[in-house]
């Protein structure tokens, strides 16, 4: 972990010697680390949707041969022989988790006494944010994939995500921002824009395509 950890460091440095502004090196770097994990990332994403496209044909066959128990058992049994495997999906969190703790890591770790153009009203991207501006934007950013989700133009065969199950999503936001440094919430707000960025692309490109 040192070692992601230090080159993480060492690209934060060169970030800034490059713009002059830590905030804009961490928006930087995050973006580079979403970048190269956007690969495995969309890999994730289709294993879903091909699992979530496996479950009905299972609830088809359930269905079909509701009266026919023996035929029931033929069909499923074919179709778990050419069901998608779903280890690739489970790995590629776990694959992903040293990197993402990492950068974490990285940012909290931090020791800068520095002001930043991306918050002009902070003296000191090191403290949290008065304002509360950053909690809040990072909050609003994090619900946002579930709100688009009752867009038509976004909708898709996964199920939206009730009202009731965003509550907890917006508190959640709220306690680990409110009293974090600036510079996490910088991260933080870089990361879930990115991520729904990534969403409303896939979704975008997945909504008229079948996955088997």
């Amino acid at each position: 972990m040192n070692i992601i950890i230090n080159g993480f460091k060492f690209m934060i440095d060169l970030f800034y010697g490059l713009t002059g502004d830590f905030g804009i090196a961490i928006v930087l770097l995050t973006v580079v680390v979403k970048l190269i994990m956007l690969p495995f990332s969309i890999k994730q994403r289709i294993a879903m949707k091909k699992q979530i496209s496996f479950s009905k044909k299972i609830e088809e066959v359930k269905k079909r041969y509701n009266n026919n128990k023996k035929k029931q058992e033929e069909e499923l049994n074919k179709l778990y022989l050419g069901s998608p495997k779903g280890l690739l999906g489970c790995l590629i969190p776990i694959l992903q988790l040293p990197i993402i703790s990492g950068l974490y890591m990285t940012i909290n770790r931090l020791q800068v006494e520095a002001m930043t153009i991306l918050i002009p009203w902070a003296m000191n991207i090191g403290s949290a944010d008065d304002k509360f501006v950053v909690p809040l934007l990072y909050t609003l950013i994090t619900i946002a994939p579930s709100i688009i989700s009752y867009l038509n133009i976004f909708s898709n065969e996964e199920k939206s995500i009730s009202i009731k199950s965003i509550l907890p999503m917006i508190i959640f936001g709220l306690v680990i921002t409110i009293k974090a440094p600036i510079a996490l919430g910088i991260y933080f707000i870089t990361s879930s824009l990115f991520t729904l960025i990534e969403d409303i692309g896939f979704r975008l490109y997945s909504k008229n395509k079948v996955f088997s």
